[in-house]
C-alpha cells in the first residue's frame, strides 16, 4: 500500500518539476521579448533622429541656420542616449550589434565629417569647391544615410523576428505544460483507480476469509489454518489470528484432558 502511495506521489513530483521548469524557461522567454520590443524602441527613436539629423543638414544649405541649429540639436538629443543604451545592451559579436554598430560608424566617420566640410565650404564661400560639393560630398552623405536606413530597417526586422520566435515558443511550452497536466491527471486517475481495485481485492478477500474462519471458530470448529503468501498487515492480522486458534485449541485440548482425568 506505501508503494502505491509512493508512486502516485511520484507521479505528481515529476509532473510539478517539468511544469516548474516549463514555467521558469516561459518567463525568460518573456523577459527576452520584453527586451527586444525595448530595444525596437530605441532603434525606432534613433531612427527618427537619424532623419531629424539629414533634415537639419538640407535646412543648413538652403539657408535656413536658426531651424537647421534647432533641429541638429534635437537629434542629438535623440541619437546620442540611444546609441549608448543600444551599445551597451546589444550582445557584443551578435548580427543585431554588427547592424547597429555600421549604422553608428557610418554616422560618427562618414556623415558627422562630411556634412561638417559641406558646411564648412557654403559657410566661407569656397566656390573651388562648389563642383567637389555636388560630385562627392553630397552623394557619398546620401549613400551613408541609404546605408543607414537600410541597416536600421534591418535591425528592426530582426527584433520583431525575435519577439515573434521568443513569443512561439512560449507558447509551445505553455501549450505543452496544459497537454501534460492534463495527460498526467489522466495517469494518475487511472493508476489511482487500478491501485484502488488492487488494493481493494487484496484487503477484501482475506478479511472475507478471517470472517469465514471466524465464523466457524465461533461454533467450535477449531481444525484451520490460516495462511497469507502477503507480507503486510493483512498478513500480521491473519497469523495473529492464527495464533488465537492455537490458543483456543490448545486450551480446548487441556479442558478435554481435565475432565478424563476426573472421571
Amino acid at each position: 500500500m506505501l508503494l502505491s502511495y509512493l508512486l502516485i506521489v511520484a507521479l505528481f513530483a515529476s509532473i510539478g518539476a517539468v511544469i516548474t521548469l516549463n514555467t521558469m524557461t516561459m518567463n525568460q522567454l518573456q523577459a527576452d521579448a520584453s527586451k527586444q520590443v525595448e530595444i525596437g524602441t530605441y532603434v525606432n527613436t534613433y531612427a527618427k533622429g537619424i532623419d531629424l539629423k539629414k533634415l537639419a543638414f538640407i535646412e543648413g544649405t538652403v539657408g535656413n541656420e536658426q531651424q537647421s541649429t534647432i533641429d541638429d540639436a534635437t537629434a542629438s538629443a535623440y541619437i546620442t542616449p540611444c546609441e549608448d543604451y543600444l551599445l551597451a545592451t546589444l550582445p557584443a559579436g551578435s548580427d543585431q550589434y554588427n547592424t547597429f554598430k555600421q549604422c553608428y560608424d557610418l554616422s560618427r566617420n562618414v556623415i558627422t565629417p562630411t556634412a561638417a566640410e559641406i558646411a564648412n565650404i557654403y559657410t566661407n564661400d569656397l566656390t573651388d569647391r562648389y563642383t567637389e560639393v555636388q560630385t562627392t560630398l553630397s552623394p557619398r552623405l546620401a549613400t551613408a544615410y541609404a546605408e543607414i536606413g537600410t541597416n536600421l530597417d534591418a535591425l528592426n526586422l530582426a527584433v520583431i523576428e525575435s519577439v515573434v520566435a521568443s513569443s512561439a515558443q512560449s507558447q509551445s511550452y505553455a501549450t505543452f505544460s496544459i497537454m501534460l497536466a492534463a495527460a498526467g491527471i489522466s495517469v494518475i486517475a487511472v493508476v489511482s483507480i487500478v491501485l484502488a481495485l488492487v488494493m481493494s481485492k487484496r484487503i477484501t478477500n482475506p478479511l472475507n476469509k478471517l470472517t469465514g474462519v471466524a465464523g466457524k471458530v465461533s461454533m467450535g470448529e477449531l481444525n484451520h489454518e490460516i495462511k497469507f503468501n502477503t507480507k503486510d498487515e493483512i498478513s500480521d492480522l491473519g497469523e495473529a489470528f492464527q495464533r488465537m486458534i492455537n490458543a483456543f485449541k490448545m486450551t480446548s485440548a487441556m479442558a478435554e484432558g481435565a475432565t478424563e482425568e476426573k472421571a
